[in-house]
């Protein structure tokens, strides 16, 4: 027998708790401010078509499915059609969680068949073991600097990984996958504010996917960003989630502490791969993102046993009285007043044009 479910739910109002074992069909769900709905594990829950699930309160999931109604493969064919409707991507809208709903918790939850599959707006909520697939959109997108804690969790067989992340929630993320996203399988981080010091290591980004970086980082007076070995700082914007972000680079009035770090371009292949997946339609080129500009009062900044490469929309470096500790640094860039000029050591990757998609015809040094 299906339950279906619509409106306000929680668990003492509308049909909550959603119990093991049963299949449940929903039309727009909502979990109203100051309220509680349980998800007991082994719960399947069907959603309906271009509906979706609000949580203003409490969701709190624990090995639930949460899937399209059209899914025969969870609780068989609930909605009695056989063989004449397919799940697919973008089926139901996805679970939506406000700024009241920072309780929420979704550990050893599958969600798939949606168009975002978790979307945050303003919310603090904690993700463990989560495993988001199938989306026509984003598999998580974050809105409203939002900062959950998201951990073991794998995004895949989206139209795309993660999407929105804030610079300052990046350390909430720790042992998360992504892969078979058919534009990217990492974080796209768009919002650059610091308030507080800030430490981002690979560990933080998805599997051993580079940041996605849409934006200028503004490291402000009195604050350190640290990034540590390994750390891989890809510049620029996939043509889906962010196609207007046009200046990316660093604006350091604080302390930068970068120790072996790779900064690039977006459309750099040789580094952690075709991040863009678009195969060898785009190559890299100087002047693919901006530069660092170090502040007077970031003397105590240090980028050391790093590279970077494809910088240069005005040019590679620019300090403002100050005079950061660099020491052993590798720059693969050129300055807009010079395309072609490269620093010893540093090879040809590509031809000058901008998007040539034949391959350049020098050879590109093995990655460190």
């Amino acid at each position: 027998t299906v339950i279906c479910l619509s409106g306000d739910v929680s668990d003492t109002a509308g049909g909550g708790p959603l119990v093991s074992g049963q299949v449940y069909h929903l039309s727009n769900v909502n979990v109203p401010v100051g309220q509680t709905l349980s998800v007991d594990p082994g719960a399947i829950v069907k959603v309906h078509a271009s509906a979706m699930i609000e949580v203003r309160g409490t969701l709190l999931a624990a090995g639930g499915l949460f899937t399209s109604v059209k899914d025969d493969s969870a609780g068989g064919d609930t909605n009695g059609d056989g063989a004449a409707s397919l799940p697919a991507r973008g089926d139901w809208d996805g679970i939506v969680f406000y700024d009241n709903a920072d309780a929420s918790l979704l550990d050893q939850v599958e969600v798939r068949y949606a168009q975002v599959g978790i979307a945050l707006f303003a919310a603090d909520v904690t993700l463990t073991q989560v495993q988001v697939s199938e989306c026509s959109s984003f598999a998580m997108d974050l809105k409203g600097s939002s900062h959950p804690v998201v951990s073991s969790c794998s995004f895949t067989n989206s139209r795309f990984a993660v999407q929105g992340v804030p610079l300052a929630a990046i350390p909430g993320f720790t042992g998360n996958t992504a892969g078979s996203n058919d534009l990217g399988d990492y974080m796209q981080v768009t919002d650059v504010t610091m308030t507080a010091n800030l430490t981002i290591g690979p560990a933080n980004s998805l599997g051993s996917a580079p940041f996605g970086v849409c934006r200028v980082v503004i490291v402000p007076a009195g604050l350190t960003l640290t990034l540590l070995p390994g750390t891989i700082v890809k510049f620029g914007a996939a043509a889906f989630p962010n196609p207007s972000c046009t200046i990316q680079g660093f604006e350091v009035s604080g302390t930068l502490d970068a120790d072996g770090v790779v900064f690039t371009s977006l459309y750099d292949d040789t580094v952690a791969g075709d991040t863009n997946k678009d195969g060898a339609a785009t190559l890299p080129l100087p002047g693919d993102w901006s530069n660092f500009t170090f502040k007077s009062t970031s003397d105590a900044s240090s980028v050391r046993n790093s590279v970077i490469r494809y910088a240069g929309q005005t040019i590679a470096r620019t300090l403002f009285d100050t005079s950061p500790l660099s020491r052993s640094p590798t720059l693969c860039t050129s300055s807009s007043a010079s395309r072609r000029a490269r620093p010893t050591g540093c090879a040809s990757t590509r031809t000058p044009s901008r998007r040539s998609a034949t391959a350049p015809s020098s050879a590109t040094p093995a990655w460190p």
